[in-house]
C-alpha cells in the first residue's frame, strides 16, 4: 500500500489522513497522561506526529529518558572529561535531548538542532535551559568549527538522499573538536526484510537505497544502508567505527570519531 501510494504521490495525503487518525486513537490516554504529569510539556499533536508518526504522548516520553540513559552511557565510555559539549542534531520536540543534564551534570552545553522552525520554536519556549537552533534541510549548523564533544543523531539519515549523507557528514565532521564523538543511527540489518527485490540487490552490494516522491528529511522519506556503505563510504573519513547493539531501538547505532 505505501509502494502504492507512493508512486502515485499520495503519500503526503495518506499521512494528513493518519494524523487525525492517531489523534482519535491516543486523545483519551493523552488526557489521562496529562493529567498524571501536570509539569510535563506536551508538543502539539502535529510535531509529536512529524518525528514519530505517532500522537502518543506516553510512549514518546517514557521511551525519552531510557534512551537518552542508553545514549550518554556510550559517550561516557569515550568522554571521560567531566565537561562536554553535545548537539543533537534532528532533535524533533525534545524526546531525548531535554533529559540530557537531568542524567548527567558535566554537560557543559546542551543544544538541539532541528530543520522544523515550528519545533524548533516550541522547543526553545519549553526548555529555556537548552540551545535550540534551526537549521536547513541543506548544511551547514550554526555552530564553529571544532567546537563540540559529541554530535549525535536518531532517525535523520534514515530519511535522505544520497548526496544529503556526504553534505551532512561533511559537516559534522567540521562541527566536531579533533577527537570527537559520532554517534548515529541507520536502518540496516533490522529493516532489508522490508525491502523489495531490486532494492535488497542494491542493498547487498554496498549502495544506499532511497525510497523518495515525498518532501526530503520527512519521515516517508526512506534511505537504508548496509555495514559497507557506512563503513565504507559514509564514515570513510572517522576513526574507530564500531556498531554497537542497542535492543530496544529499530535502527542500527554506529559510533565514530573524527580524527586527531
Amino acid at each position: 500500500m505505501l509502494y502504492l501510494l507512493r508512486t502515485a504521490h499520495l503519500l503526503n495525503f495518506a499521512d494528513r489522513i493518519l494524523l487525525l487518525v492517531r489523534i482519535a486513537q491516543s486523545h483519551r490516554d493523552n488526557k489521562s497522561y496529562a493529567l498524571e504529569n501536570p509539569r510535563m510539556k506536551f508538543p502539539p499533536y502535529r510535531i509529536i506526529f512529524d518525528a514519530a508518526a505517532s500522537c502518543h504522548f506516553r510512549s514518546y516520553y517514557d521511551s525519552g529518558l531510557p534512551d537518552a540513559a542508553f545514549l550518554l552511557g556510550i559517550m561516557r565510555g569515550y568522554m571521560s572529561h567531566r565537561e562536554i559539549k553535545v548537539c543533537e542534531w534532528g532533535c524533533g520536540p525534545a524526546r531525548l535531548v531535554q533529559h540530557l543534564r537531568q542524567l548527567d551534570k558535566g554537560i557543559a552545553r546542551v543544544i538541539g538542532c532541528d530543520y522544523n522552525a515550528e519545533t524548533i520554536a516550541w522547543c526553545k519556549r519549553s526548555f529555556p535551559d537548552i540551545e535550540f537552533i534551526k537549521n536547513e534541510l541543506t548544511p551547514p549548523l550554526l555552530l564553529d568549527g571544532d567546537s563540540i564533544d559529541v554530535l549525535y543523531c536518531v532517525s535523520v539519515f534514515t530519511h535522505l538522499s544520497e548526496k544529503m549523507h556526504y553534505a551532512w557528514m561533511a559537516e559534522i565532521r567540521r562541527v566536531l573538536r579533533p577527537g570527537g564523538l559520532f554517534i548515529g543511527t541507520f536502518h540496516g540489518e533490522k529493516t532489508k526484510s522490508k525491502l523489495f527485490p531490486y532494492e535488497l540487490e542494491r542493498y547487498e552490494s554496498g549502495r544506499l537505497v532511497v525510497r523518495d516522491g515525498v518532501y526530503e528529511g520527512s519521515k516517508n522519506f526512506v534511505a537504508v544502508h548496509s555495514d559497507p556503505f557506512i563503513r565504507g563510504k559514509l564514515l570513510a573519513d572517522f576513526d574507530g567505527v564500531v556498531q554497537v547493539k542497542w535492543p530496544s531501538f529499530h535502527q542500527e547505532l554506529y559510533c565514530a570519531r573524527k580524527p586527531l
